[in-house]
């Protein structure tokens, strides 16, 4: 059984400063969490809070789904992301343009701004955009932009066991600066790294993107070891600011000449890492599309790995030296030998974890806790008994999106045959057969697609919201796509008017999406913004193959028009946004980061150039 986890409240350390703020990571009661989302509360935003979403269809309703869901995180940091400020600063950089009334001469022209870039990666196994990474970005407060506290991390595909090693996981702050220089809010024109380590144990590239605790002072992600090296590994990392490679010769050696302390042996003295080789022994796996879901309420992990395995692990950052992560009793549950499975999901009102075969199944584990379906066999943790299949031969690279307030599951895929093409699955928390609902975004060609997301307009009101995803045409086009919903939260398969808008310029195929779509509600300006990679050939470009990163106004209805672009070549990881923002404030926090794929120039922290992978932050304020 999953015990809950108990501990009442931890501290937020300011990174530098040594001040602290009160954080609630266990149960606090409800209001507790109200309260913090209202006075600025800390805010975390990784790959995992775009895949459980909260659309108040019954909060207030039903009393125990409300009940439920007013218990998790999430929610509330869902809420500090989307509750609207009135907007009393026309100065505001939220602020969207309003293309309707440009001529496409004009908007041509309008770019979005690069701020910064930089090389975190070089020679050797580059990045590349095979499976989907996400940075993680931490908030000190959603209401004030913060250069010292705010930071954002990134984890890298590379891995050593041999030190000093290349690093594979690097963390920026002063985040809010532009190469170009200027009116900058924070100092200088650069931002700064604060710690960068080769944090593998098994020599095992990190493919995965990392999650964040709540209090922003540890890092959580998975080491797609080799089964030679005995399997996937789950970090903890609990890091230390100021732990940097200071000689420019040396970049981008990592900062530790060793491996990083075991936090279960040292006493946690930071820098540490708690690692757990959680895969079945005699049949140890590698987890090439995993990422950890955490499970705040309870201080579990969910992982996966390439053996069709769904593991539970705890505590995780609530772990002591005393007490380090551990498998969970009953746990792992396997859902299909041998099977690549996507990220886990878990939804905090059915009790169910969701997971994807990459070849186009998804499963879904009954927890000790879940009331929602029937075992396949025994008794939980156990494969649930119904499941979702794509036709013929399929593919699915991203986990699965749930609404713990329809009891709904989005999933997104392609397929060979009935017929071929890309396709967003709905199903129910079950996977009931009767309440499978396919809407096609494209046929012919099998370019991967990745999940969608969800206009503002869908958390306050399911029945007017929209659910945006990239499909592709028969070239491999890439497509823009929206989707309705009824006032229950079922999902229309019919596309709104105006779907698709083609993405490319139509001079060659395969200008496809290149990672997840991202939304940004600016609370200063009430515009909802979304955000895309193109992998080449952009619409209002002329030709090349340079890809770019393309952003829409979605407040109101389906764009029209692209709001503005930003050049990069091969497109783009997955895109993470800045949280809430303050309508007082005239530099706000609403930037975009995302990785380059190999092969751009950039400098790194200590401001020499490399041929590499790239980190960027660009302004998606204003977006000029």
């Amino acid at each position: 059984m999953i015990k809950r986890f108990e501990q009442r409240s931890l501290f937020l350390l300011v990174l530098v400063s040594g001040a602290v703020q009160s954080w609630s990571q266990g149960l606090p009661a409800t209001e507790n969490r109200e309260s913090a989302t209202t006075s600025g509360m800390s805010v975390v935003s990784d790959w995992s809070h775009r895949h459980v979403v909260f659309s108040d269809s019954r909060i207030g309703i039903d009393a125990d789904t409300s009940r439920q869901i007013q218990n998790e995180w999430r929610y509330w940091l869902q809420k500090a992301r989307h509750t609207a400020q009135p907007s009393t600063d026309s100065r505001s950089l939220g602020a969207f343009s309003e293309f309707a009334e440009r001529s496409a001469d004009d908007r041509n022209k309008k770019h979005i701004r690069r701020d910064w870039s930089q090389t975190f990666q070089t020679g050797g196994t580059v990045y590349t955009l095979s499976s989907p990474t996400y940075p993680a970005k931490f908030s000190f407060t959603s209401s004030t932009p913060n250069c010292t506290n705010d930071y954002v991390v990134f984890t890298l595909p590379t891995g050593s066991s041999t030190f000093p090693g290349n690093f594979n996981v690097i963390a920026f702050n002063n985040l809010y600066v532009s190469a170009a220089g200027g009116s900058n809010f924070c100092p200088g024109t650069a931002p700064q790294a604060i710690f960068e380590y080769n944090a593998s144990t098994a020599g095992g590239p990190i493919n995965g993107s990392p999650v964040l605790s709540l209090d922003g002072t540890l890092v959580a992600f998975v080491e797609n070891a080799t089964a030679l090296n005995g399997g996937a590994v789950f970090h903890v990392l609990k890091w230390h600011s100021g732990d940097i490679q200071t000689v420019d010769t040396k970049f981008p050696n990592a900062f530790n000449n060793a491996a990083l302390g075991n936090c279960a042996t040292n006493g946690g003295v930071a820098p540490c890492e708690y690692s757990l080789q959680y895969t079945p022994s005699g049949s140890r796996q590698p987890a090439t599309l995993s990422s950890p879901f955490v499970d705040y309420t309870n201080d579990v992990a969910y992982v996966t790995d390439d053996g069709g395995n769904v593991s539970a692990l705890s505590p995780v950052f609530g772990a002591t030296p005393a007490k380090p992560p551990a498998l969970v009793s009953g746990w792992p549950v396997n859902v299909a030998a041998g099977a690549v499975l996507t990220p886990p999901v878990y939804d905090p009102v059915s009790k169910n974890v969701f997971v994807s075969s990459s070849s186009g199944t998804e499963y879904f584990v009954k927890t000790s806790g879940s009331a929602v379906g029937l075992c396949s066999a025994g008794s939980p943790p156990c494969l649930g008994a119904n499941t979702f299949t794509f036709g013929g031969i399929a593919a699915v690279q991203e986990g699965s999106i749930v609404d713990p307030s329809t009891g709904r599951v989005l999933v997104f895929g392609t397929q060979v045959g009935l017929p071929s093409g890309s396709y967003v699955i709905q199903t129910d928390t079950a996977l009931s057969a009767g309440s499978v609902r396919m809407a096609q975004i494209g046929v012919g060609t099998l370019n991967n697609v990745y999940t969608g997301t969800f206009d503002n307009n869908y958390f306050t009101s399911v029945g007017s919201g929209k659910l945006y995803a990239c499909g592709q045409n028969i070239s491999g086009e890439g497509q823009l796509y929206a989707f309705g919903f009824d006032s229950v939260g079922v999902m229309n398969t019919t596309a709104v008017t105006g779907s698709p808008f083609v993405l490319g310029n139509s001079v060659i195929a395969n200008a496809h999406c290149t990672a997840g779509l991202s939304e940004n509600f600016n609370q200063s300006t009430n515009k909802d913004g979304l955000f895309l990679g193109v992998s080449m050939r952009c619409v209002n470009t002329i030709a090349g193959t340079n890809g770019c990163v393309l952003s829409f106004d979605i407040t109101s209805a389906f764009p029209t028009a692209v709001s503005h672009q930003l050049g990069v070549v091969g497109g783009t990881s997955g895109i993470v946004v800045d949280n809430g923002v303050d309508a007082s404030t005239t530099k706000l926090t609403t930037d975009i980061y995302f990785i380059l794929q190999g092969g751009q120039s950039c400098l790194d922290y200590l401001g020499s150039s490399h041929t590499g992978t790239c980190a960027v932050s660009a302004t998606q304020s204003g977006l000029q």
